[in-house]
């Protein structure tokens, strides 16, 4: 499956059972980063918090598990992911450095 945005992504989370809505107002400086810190290491979902305090809602531990990456990657698992893109980097040419070779991936 692929995504055409982070809103597609985020109905996709929803619809999987993978998402935590937190509806509650949350402090951005302290509350967020131990709620999420927390979550993650329980091996929890990703979380949306829609009340920061600022006009901008905050998507957290969006691709914190093998399965919300898997998925972002429009993949089945994460697996090769990482030799694929080192073989695209080869590809791009030879000695050059990364920021380099990413300069040239919208030219592909």
């Amino acid at each position: 499956m692929t995504f055409s945005g982070l809103a597609t992504y985020i109905s996709y989370l929803e619809s999987s059972g993978d998402l935590c809505r937190v509806k509650c107002g949350v402090n951005p400086d302290l509350e967020i980063t131990e709620v999420a810190d927390r979550m993650v290491k329980s091996g929890g979902k990703a979380l949306l918090f829609e009340n920061t305090g600022t006009r901008f809602p905050l998507l957290i531990n969006s691709f914190a598990s093998d399965s919300r990456m898997a998925a972002a990657l429009g993949r089945v698992s994460p697996g090769n992911a990482g030799d694929e893109l080192i073989s695209l980097f080869e590809a791009l040419g030879g000695e050059k450095g990364i920021w380099s070779k990413i300069s040239e991936l919208p030219r592909m």
